[in-house]
């Protein structure tokens, strides 16, 4: 139970990013809101700048134990 647990957070967090992207592309389009397309978008690239840290924060950990294990 506990394993499936970072699984339905991240399932979470693309429900509510792919609900709010949609709202915004709707408001956009029927011009609601007045926003640049930037922001229109910003929460996939939000949710993709916060994917591509991750990896590149466990990627430097994985260096780091090689290292390590290699001393």
């Amino acid at each position: 139970m506990m394993s499936d647990l970072p699984k339905i957070i991240s399932d979470e967090i693309r429900i509510v990013g792919d609900s709010v992207l949609t709202v915004f592309i709707i408001l956009k389009l029927t011009d609601v809101i007045s926003w640049s397309w930037v922001w229109v978008l910003s929460p996939f690239w939000i949710i993709a700048s916060i994917v591509v840290i991750f990896f590149i924060i466990m990627w430097i950990i994985n260096l780091l134990k090689r290292n390590v294990k290699i001393k």
